[in-house]
């Protein structure tokens, strides 16, 4: 099998060698590296042809004429890149020996899966210190994060630097809709037609720092998050980007949904619209009616997500 690394970088000088150098410490050498540099105005592009100078592998790189953002970022590089396997890579992790060996292995004794995705310790910015491993996350936000694609219902998703895919997946779940992360949108499709493989064993280290575009905080640092974003423009435009979202995702692709999936996203997008559209005394009425009905659980992280919404429903009518 060909295995292509898609890598996105935007200003990355920092810890871009260690991404880098760990590419070269694999078991199982990648058969190329597609870079796709989003608008650096730092060494970043000086560090990549430095290291396509060396590496033992072709080294493709390309820099966008104009900023596409992350998740375009890496649909471009992924589609650039001709490997039958695919690994997304961040500019600031560290990968361990054994990754695209466990990952190549899995593909060859599974060939009927789409998707590869592994676990990894989430650390600080020097590795001195590790937090968790990012499944316990996972797991304690939802036991089934495993199971089916009603994970993703709940807004959450596989982190795209443990992804590897099959390129056949490539034409079913690109483009990438208007207000999804690659990292949701590609595992929710390929999942959706598809058998995903899970590898138990962390084959990263995931770097936490201050300068990073999406991380995931240590757990004791949510709520400051939460406090920060209490305010009646930002609630507003939280419950509008998740409807946007998910009503774009089912009028683009409805065709291609089974009728319980079509069911499904049409509750999830229910509870959304409920908090845009609805009246103060409706809002709570039909807050209790899905909870009651099991939606917070099915479609949600339970009880805690609607206390959030009954939380944000006063202050969206407070004057």
């Amino acid at each position: 099998m060909k295995i292509s690394i898609a890598m996105t970088t935007y200003n990355g000088e920092r810890f871009l060698q260690e991404q880098l150098d760990s590419f070269l410490w694999q078991t199982r050498l990648p058969d190329e590296l597609v870079v796709c540099d989003d608008g650096s105005t730092d060494r970043t592009l000086e560090i990549l042809e430095a290291f396509a100078q060396k590496a033992p592998f072709p080294v493709r790189i390309y820099r966008n004429p104009q900023r596409l953002g992350f998740s375009k970022n890496f649909e471009k590089a992924a589609l650039m890149c001709s490997g039958e396997l695919i690994a997304f890579s961040d500019q600031d992790d560290v990968w361990l020996l054994e990754k695209l060996q466990l990952v190549e292995e899995a593909f060859r004794k599974n060939p009927d899966i789409s998707l590869c995705f592994h676990d990894n310790y989430v650390c600080n910015e020097n590795f001195d210190k590790t937090f968790y491993r990012m499944w316990d996350h996972y797991k304690k936000a939802t036991p089934d994060f495993q199971k089916n694609y009603l994970y993703f219902l709940k807004d959450m998703s596989f982190q795209g630097n443990c992804l590897v895919i099959n390129n056949a997946l490539i034409s079913i779940a690109f483009p990438i809709p208007s207000g999804w992360a690659y990292d949701q949108w590609i595992p929710f499709i390929s999942i959706l037609n598809y058998p995903p493989f899970f590898i138990d064993k962390p084959l990263i280290k995931y770097r936490i720092h201050p300068g990073q575009t999406t991380h995931h905080k240590p757990m004791e640092n949510n709520l400051k998050k939460i406090l920060k974003c209490i305010n009646k423009k930002n609630i507003e435009k939280f419950y509008n980007s998740r409807y946007n979202k998910w009503l774009f995702a089912i009028n683009c692709y409805k065709k291609n949904y089974k009728y319980n999936v079509y069911i499904d996203i049409n509750n999830k997008i229910a509870l959304i619209e409920n908090m845009i559209k609805s009246s103060l005394k409706n809002k709570i009425i039909n807050i209790i009616r899905f909870y009651i009905k099991g939606f917070y659980h099915r479609y949600e992280l339970g009880a805690r997500i609607m206390v959030r919404d009954l939380l944000f429903t006063f202050l969206l009518n407070c004057k």
